[in-house]
């Protein structure tokens, strides 16, 4: 997928793409009804896939106690 490419037929989703030496990483935020066509056609084109998906809807967001990483530091 090329930036020109991207730009005739723009993904109707936002997406983050990122390359690494162990792969091409990329992150699509889409309605979930979207989500099973999607990795049919995306599987059809790869020889090698792993999917995690997060349902947005039923996670949460936790904060981390700051004195977790203060091990050591008298207070």
């Amino acid at each position: 997928m090329s930036r020109a490419s991207i730009g005739r037929a723009p993904v109707p989703f936002e997406f983050l793409l990122r390359v690494s030496d162990s792969g091409l990483y990329w992150f699509v935020r889409m309605p979930p009804t979207h989500l099973s066509s999607f990795l049919t056609n995306l599987h059809a084109n790869l020889e090698n896939m792993t999917v995690t998906a997060i349902d947005y809807s039923q996670s949460f967001v936790y904060s981390i106690w700051p004195k977790t990483f203060d091990e050591g530091i008298p207070t």
